[in-house]
């Protein structure tokens, strides 16, 4: 199991690197070419707040169900975070319209307090996890790994 974070544009293996954003890559010929395939653009805002914040709830619940499409039960990792949370909350309402539950995973780690701040909302992830869960009715299964901190010394 990996920790808990990773510095970014690494990979988890020596010598490999990571992509960057929005990129992909070609190999002809011997030679390496990183071109991007999707470039963020401005443009003059003309949506009314109430018109955003719908169109905006439209494309992340089209966009979370559209993944849902499986002949294979299907889960989530649950970290706690906005995101993760956003996207199981969709999913569950979505397999609840079917009677179905949806499962989620988290991971949480023996010295959190050592390496993460404590947020106003819970000082380790385990507690706003379950919390979510309740509130959400999905199956949440939780792995506590150990660090180095937490083995004995010899």
């Amino acid at each position: 199991m990996l920790g808990p974070a990773r510095t970014i544009g690494k990979a988890i293996f020596k010598d490999i690197e990571e992509l960057p954003p929005a990129s992909f890559l070609v190999y002809k010929n011997g030679r390496l070419n990183i071109k991007p395939y999707w470039q963020l653009t401005a443009s003059e805002f003309s949506q009314s707040e109430s018109e955003a914040i719908e169109y905006t709830h439209f494309l992340v619940k089209d966009s979370i169900e559209r993944q849902l499409v499986s002949d294979v039960p299907l889960c989530a990792f649950l970290s706690g975070g906005l995101d993760s949370s956003i996207i199981l909350k969709t999913a569950a309402d979505k397999y609840a319209e079917t009677g179905k539950v949806f499962d989620t995973y988290s991971v949480d780690y023996t010295d959190n307090d050592i390496y993460f701040k404590k947020a106003f909302s819970s000082p380790t992830r385990i507690p706003i996890t379950s919390k979510l869960s309740a509130i959400i009715s999905v199956q949440t299964t939780t792995a506590l790994c150990l660090t180095t901190h937490s083995l004995p010394t010899h």
